[in-house]
């Protein structure tokens, strides 16, 4: 199916003479949706060919779910709604930013054709349910402030499943990483992640399962849901030996 929606797209663009462009009133769009803690994508944007990529930021530290989903909101209505095709990529808690927007604000993102979910924060992390913990890990990868009344509010199981209908009226394709025992980090979040995980978020999350807990790729799954059959880098979906942050990069990797 997202093979065939792409096609598609392409032979529409080619029949009305969209072919290159590159400009906001009219094209086609990937757009990428960053994760906590950062100020944008930071480079290797990729998309099909003729197709324009957009790196759009927002407050990913100090702002909850709600205060920073208004401006992607908007950047997303700009580039997925009247003449605009687009495709958003999401990593980490950039699938809440967009999974908000499908549920308050539909309009927006009405020529959506799918979401790319990498490494995908939209069922929430349960280190983040701990302030103490989520720095101490953190702090071990460059990031050691914890946002309890901004990003975090809503990244922990709870806040995130809470946050809006998660069902989805655009379909969604899902990569998740399985890190292995070898990467001390990571195997040391094993103590707080049910299940098989990135090191960040566990299963129930990156898949899109329709409970948290200890869950496999297979898990039943919100409407819209689906695990990406065609990303070549990823084997049935799950990416053996990747870590949460290798998984930024397998989103542009999945066209």
């Amino acid at each position: 199916m997202k093979t065939w929606l792409l096609l598609g797209v392409l032979f529409l663009a080619t029949m009305v003479g969209l072919e290159g462009r590159a400009d906001a009133a009219t094209g086609r769009w990937v757009v990428y949706l960053h994760g906590r803690g950062e100020g944008g994508w930071g480079g290797g944007l990729a998309a099909p060919e003729g197709w324009g990529t957009v790196d759009l930021r927002y407050n990913a530290t100090t702002a909850t779910l709600a205060q920073a989903n208004a401006g992607v909101t908007d950047g997303l209505r700009r580039f997925c709604s009247g003449d605009n095709v687009c495709i958003v990529v999401a990593y980490s808690n950039g699938s809440l930013q967009i999974g908000r927007t499908l549920a308050v604000a539909p309009d927006a993102v009405e020529n959506l054709l799918y979401v790319q979910g990498t490494g995908a924060a939209m069922g929430g992390s349960e280190l983040a349910s701990d302030c103490k913990i989520a720095e101490f890990f953190t702090k071990l990868v460059g990031q050691s402030i914890c946002y309890p009344t901004g990003v975090d509010a809503t990244l922990t199981p709870s806040g995130a499943r809470a946050a809006y209908d998660h069902n989805s009226p655009r379909p969604w394709y899902l990569v998740g990483g399985r890190t292995g025992a070898l990467n001390w980090i990571w195997y040391a979040t094993s103590l707080f992640l049910p299940g098989s995980h990135d090191g960040v978020v566990a299963y129930h999350s990156a898949f899109g399962c329709t409970q948290a807990g200890r869950k496999s790729a297979s898990c039943a799954k919100f409407q819209g849901l689906n695990l990406d059959p065609v990303c070549a880098p990823c084997r049935g979906a799950e990416c053996g030996g990747d870590d949460h942050f290798a998984m930024k990069g397998r989103g542009a990797a999945c066209f």
